[in-house]
């Protein structure tokens, strides 16, 4: 495959992931944008892997500046790929993809658009998965390209369904490149329905008030909604001290009875 106008943007695990998968097929990008290192986990490994192809490395920070869109421009890209990028790319570098920039985004779209959507899957009980679709100005927002659902039992908490969903993604991608990369896969609009969520949502979700009654199933459900990824959990506060506090839920394996 031709290899000199793809553009990628990328972090977190499943960055890390798809732009090995892009390396290995031999669609090497010719600009790589990515997160500081020191801002996660993967960002070391990511800003080692980048290093080692023959590519133009910038930071994410930088996409504002005249110096990246100045770059991408003189690449003249056919198509871009964003995996997990976790910064809005505005309508003029938008442009400059004659095929678009495909993002990733960890929900079945129009469901859960925005920050969390693991843990709105569960506490809203809407549908989870991983959706692939060409980024507009908006925030998860553009046309459907590829869906793949992750079907969600009582037994899993919200950082299983991040890991169910980069799993789904990742094979979405590495079975369908060779079509995303011609822009031979359809779109289909995302319509009026669904839901969206902003960060300061979840953080307040997470902030238990010991003093509140709900059922047992639904606090049950948002302790397993809490529970994004190992790091982070539910938290309350009780004698001045803050906890944090989540469950772990496993099936109870029925034993053989005789008559």
């Amino acid at each position: 495959m031709n290899d000199e106008t793809v553009i990628f943007f990328g972090n977190r695990d499943l960055g890390l992931r798809i732009l090995q998968h892009l390396i290995y097929v031999g669609d090497v990008p010719r600009a790589v944008f990515l997160h500081p290192r020191g801002t996660s986990r993967w960002t070391d490994q990511l800003w080692e892997l980048a290093g080692s192809i023959d590519a133009v490395v910038m930071r994410a920070d930088e996409l504002e500046g005249s110096e990246a869109f100045n770059t991408v421009k003189s690449l003249r890209p056919s198509i871009g790929v964003s995996a997990y990028f976790g910064h809005i790319l505005r309508a003029k570098m938008l442009a400059l993809f004659p095929l678009g920039i495909l993002n990733f985004h960890g929900s079945l779209l129009p469901w859960n658009r925005g920050r969390d959507p693991n843990a709105w899957a569960i506490y809203e009980n809407t549908p989870a998965g991983g959706t692939i679709h060409l980024m507009d100005e908006g925030v998860d927002t553009g046309p459907i390209l590829l869906q793949r659902e992750v079907v969600v039992s009582p037994d899993m908490d919200a950082t299983d369904i991040y890991h169910g969903t980069v799993e789904a993604l990742v094979n979405l991608f590495e079975e369908n490149w060779p079509l995303l990369r011609t822009g031979s896969i359809s779109a289909r609009s995302q319509g009026e329905e669904g839901t969206s969520h902003r960060r300061r949502e979840f953080e307040r979700l997470r902030q238990l008030d010991l003093t509140e009654e709900m059922t047992l199933h639904k606090a049950i459900n948002l302790l397993r909604a809490c529970a994004v990824d190992e790091c982070t959990a539910a938290e309350f506060v009780e004698g001045g001290r803050r906890y944090s506090v989540r469950i772990r839920v496993t099936p109870v394996q029925q034993a053989d009875t005789e008559e």
